[in-house]
């Protein structure tokens, strides 16, 4: 997927579907996914990919109703930090002189997060969340459990929604048809990249 060149004196690992460049093979092992339309990263809930964790942890927000970032002076709740920070903006602006920049720049070096009971907290980090079953999905990446068996081939699973499409590689289900051509794919990830390739 990418090879290495000698730039000047640096190492540098290098795409091979374009020009992208990185003195981080993690970086350009990221960058490839973009080519390949791999996304690695499920969610539990609609089985949406993602190429990055990070993009994985906000989607699954939307679905939990967690609003982790909490303003301080008027208690609304906010599902990223960016929202959050412009929000905080707003208390300071001249429009809606609420609260000075001082005042500002205090909440905005460790925003307040909502208190949550001890049963939606991870015991073994800082991980929480609103729904005890995230938590408790959560835990098992401490605890090394894998709960969800795959019958077929005895893989095993700590998410039940990649189980579930580890299960489509056995049965040749293609549940994803293009509305375009009416060709099928086994996954939702498949399916967007293709039409992003083929119907664009």
């Amino acid at each position: 997927m990418f090879s290495t060149a000698v730039i000047g004196n640096l190492k540098r690992f290098l795409c091979s579907f374009c020009d992208y460049s990185s003195p981080l093979s993690a970086n350009v092992r990221r960058h490839v996914l973009q080519h390949t339309g791999e996304r690695p990263f499920h969610c539990n809930y609609c089985s949406k990919g993602f190429i990055e964790k990070k993009n994985l942890i906000n989607h699954m927000l939307r679905h939990t109703g967690e609003r982790p970032f909490c303003c301080s002076l008027c208690g609304k709740g906010f599902t990223q930090k960016r929202s959050w920070t412009t929000h905080m903006l707003r208390h300071c602006s001249a429009e809606s002189p609420q609260v000075s920049e001082e005042l500002f720049q205090k909440h905005a070096k460790g925003f307040k997060v909502q208190k949550l009971p001890d049963s939606h907290r991870c015991p073994f980090c800082d991980y929480s969340s609103r729904i005890v079953s995230n938590v408790k999905q959560h835990i098992l990446t401490h605890t090394g459990e894998r709960p969800y068996i795959c019958t077929h081939c005895g893989k095993d699973f700590i998410q039940k929604g990649n189980w579930k499409t580890h299960l489509r590689t056995h049965t040749g289900e293609r549940s994803f048809i293009c509305p375009v051509c009416k060709r099928r794919f086994a996954h939702n990830y498949t399916l967007r990249n293709h039409m992003r390739t083929q119907h664009h």
